[in-house]
């Protein structure tokens, strides 16, 4: 800038109606403070008031820095005497506070949100719902920071915060060039500094809207300097739909004197760029035009952030309206806020919107509502960032589906998605192969009924006549090779008699019918220890009593199956068996001191259902399910440990 120009630029320092004008016209005036309030305490009270007559704050305060803390100073511009008593009684320690952080950081800083700051109530009181701190260096080291306060909740604009910073830092300039320089022309030196070290562009023009100056910052973005705005060849670079609409703007505000928001594109050097300017008048203090001033921002990474946002919205609610799957966004408390078509169609309703606004707990099977509480709540306090959960759903024709869900928590959001499948044809097959399981398992142990009772009331009748039939020979005159031959084929027989009614009662224990489950298995077990010669304890609680029959029959085939693991695969020589009630449930535990089954394949037998983990576990697993009852199997020590739970009424 020329003298001449500086020297025009300190003239038309007045505020206007425009915001910008204003804080420019007040950013002069504290650069003239340095000549009359040279003093500290004086120069923050008058910039305090310049700063809240030109900005959009109703208060302000200064803070000193003592010992690194920040302390109240006493200088305080404002009506309320509540908020000023409590200003002055204020103290950050580094660090703390938006002011303590703002001077830490050396950066101006903005603050919506109040409720940790010790003057709260006196805040609350005057109606204060923000602040911007500005902190204030003074040879390199922080020596205070000014406080504004405003009864909006918004943040002020950038250009604003900005020209606020600058403000700080001029003070910060005043106070340590001030004893050195006292003349006039340290205001408008500083005040020219300033202006070229805005972030935004500044355009100064005379009464009769010629311009004066332009910012190092306007010219790089509007792409064209004082001569062009002087010569008018700056239409060479604004577009030209936006050429006559931007000149009509200047003239009208150089005819009405009235302040004119501008958007226009500028190209230069294959780059376009997208400009705001804020055109205004600048007075004099008796309100005289004294010029006018544009405060120019680029705007391009804004409106290209603005429509990548967009897009991205785009994008995401498109595949969340098409997705084949349903998809719900609900608030934490379950609120549905969204739902696309697939989850409303899952429901039978015809429309999302008929799902929006309705509690997740409504369309959920009374029995399945606490669990998918309780997950939430785990979801809400962060002790989990995602769950899946197979549960039935309510459709609007009263009947229930069954859907998995998989809950996320949004990131950085009170919000959750749930994506959820239509798993009802799944379940239903489920239960038909189950049934048909069930099925097939009672025909089998009919099977084994028949079986046993065949064998017992025909072949071994039979065996028993040939026994007879040779002990009748027995009697008689043979010789001696018959007899020895005879001898052989009554051992025989009775060999074959024994094996035919152990193979009977294996297959069907009469005992079970007879006398229940106990007697069964004392029976069996010490079969078993004669056959295997595998020792085994058998320990029945006194209060088991009888069961049903079917419950019965299960637990003596785990037993069974269980045993015979025992002898064929562990290489123990010991087993024990342990059956028992534990509240409504009867609890079977086999446990043997073999040398046990190796991780990766117990862990496949803990994970996996089919037969690929064996024919003997896949059938224990199924008989006890058909009765709503478990299997867990584990590693002992030494050994493995086989459980069986089950519910029983009696």
């Amino acid at each position: 800038m020329s003298e001449g120009a500086g020297d025009r630029a300190a003239d038309l320092a007045a505020p206007s109606d425009d915001g910008s004008g204003a804080l420019l016209w007040a950013l002069h005036r504290i650069s003239s403070l340095a000549v009359a309030a040279p003093e500290m305490g004086a120069l923050l009270r008058e910039s305090l008031a310049v700063l809240c007559d030109a900005g959009p704050w109703c208060a302000g305060h200064a803070l000193i820095v003592l010992d690194k803390r920040l302390a109240g100073s006493g200088v305080f511009h404002g009506g309320s005497p509540a908020l000023r008593e409590a200003c002055a009684r204020v103290e950050f320690a580094p660090g703390k506070g938006l002011a303590g952080s703002a001077v830490q950081g050396r950066s101006t800083a903005w603050s919506g949100d109040l409720g940790e700051d010790p003057r709260g109530a006196a805040l609350a009181a005057a109606g204060i719902r923000s602040e911007v701190v500005c902190p204030i260096a003074v040879g390199g080291e922080m020596a205070a920071a000014l406080e504004l306060f405003s009864t909006a909740s918004e943040p002020p604009e950038a250009r604003v915060l900005a020209m606020a910073g600058q403000a700080a830092a001029l003070i910060g300039g005043v106070l340590e060039r001030a004893r050195a320089q006292r003349s006039p022309q340290l205001g408008d030196d500083m005040f020219r500094s300033l202006i070229e070290a805005l972030p935004v562009g500044v355009v100064l023009a005379d009464p009769q809207g010629k311009a004066l100056y332009v910012n190092p910052a306007f010219v790089q973005i509007a792409g064209y300097g004082l001569k062009e705005m002087i010569d008018g060849s700056w239409r060479e670079v604004v577009e030209p739909e936006h050429r006559e609409r931007g000149a009509a703007a200047w003239r009208q505000v150089i005819e009405t004197a009235q302040a004119q928001r501008q958007e226009y594109r500028t190209t230069r050097g294959g780059i376009t760029r997208t400009v705001e300017s804020l055109l205004g008048p600048m007075r004099g203090p008796g309100g005289e035009l004294r010029g006018f001033v544009a405060v120019v921002e680029d705007l391009t990474a804004q409106i290209d952030a603005r429509e990548a946002l967009r897009e991205s919205e785009d994008r995401f609610r498109a595949i969340f309206e098409n997705a084949g799957v349903g998809l719900v966004l609900a608030e934490g408390d379950g609120d549905i806020v969204r739902a696309n078509r697939a989850y409303a169609r899952f429901l039978g309703y015809n429309h999302p919107d008929e799902v929006a606004g309705r509690n997740v707990r409504e369309v959920l099977h009374p029995e399945d509502r606490a669990r998918a509480q309780q997950m939430r709540n785990e979801l809400r306090s962060g002790r989990t960032t995602r769950y899946e959960i197979e549960r039935r759903y309510l459709r609007r024709d009263g009947t229930y589906v069954w859907g998995r869900s998989t809950v996320t928590k949004v990131a950085d959001s009170p919000l959750i998605i749930a994506v959820v499948q239509d798993i009802d044809a799944r379940k239903r097959a489920e239960d038909a192969v189950r049934a048909l399981s069930g099925r097939f398992l009672r025909l089998q142990d009919e099977e084994r009924r028949r079986i046993a009772r065949s064998l017992h009331e025909s072949a071994a009748q039979t065996v028993a006549a040939l026994a007879m039939n040779l002990a009748r020979m027995e009697r008689m005159s043979l010789p001696p090779h018959a007899a020895e031959t005879l001898a052989d084929s009554l051992e025989l027989v009775t060999q074959c008699s024994r094996e035919i009614r152990t193979l009977s009662h294996l297959l069907h224990p009469p005992l079970l019918e007879e006398a229940g489950l106990p007697s069964s298995l004392r029976w069996y077990v010490e079969g078993f220890a004669q056959r295997s010669n595998v020792e085994v304890e058998l320990h029945i609680a006194d209060d088991l009593g009888r069961l049903p029959m079917e419950l019965e029959i299960t637990l003596f085939r785990i037993v069974q199956e269980s045993l015979t693991n025992v002898h064929r695969h562990s290489e123990s020589r010991s087993a024990s068996i342990r059956l028992r009630r534990s509240g409504p449930e009867i609890v079977l535990e086999v446990e043997d001191q073999g040398i046990g089954i190796p991780g990766d394949v117990l862990e496949r037998v803990r994970t996996q259902s089919s037969a690929t983990v064996g024919v003997g576990i896949a059938g224990m697993r199924e008989r006890l399910s058909q009765l709503g009852g478990t299997l867990e199997i584990a590693a002992a020590s030494p050994g493995t440990l086989v459980r069986a739970r089950i519910r029983s009424e009696r």
